[in-house]
């Protein structure tokens, strides 16, 4: 049986990177109002720690979108 993080793209492996957080306006509106949570950093560490928590949980298959923070332009625009 061979193991599963070779036989994902390469892409799939990578570590998340905070850096990569940017929230437009009208997301971090969406978030602060979703969480109660109005103070920018305060927001960022919140989403950084939601995403770390969910990348971790799918170390079987980690989305990249959970890395590069797609969840948050794609939540936002749901509304």
């Amino acid at each position: 049986m061979s193991d599963a993080t070779t036989e994902r793209p390469a892409h799939y492996n990578l570590p998340i990177d905070p850096s990569a957080y940017s929230l437009q306006p009208d997301e971090a509106a969406f978030f602060k109002e979703q969480t109660g949570l109005h103070d920018d950093e305060v927001l960022k560490e919140h989403i950084l720690a939601v995403q770390a928590e969910a990348y971790q949980a799918s170390n079987v298959y980690p989305y990249p979108c959970i890395r590069v923070f797609n969840f948050t332009t794609y939540v936002s625009r749901c509304e």
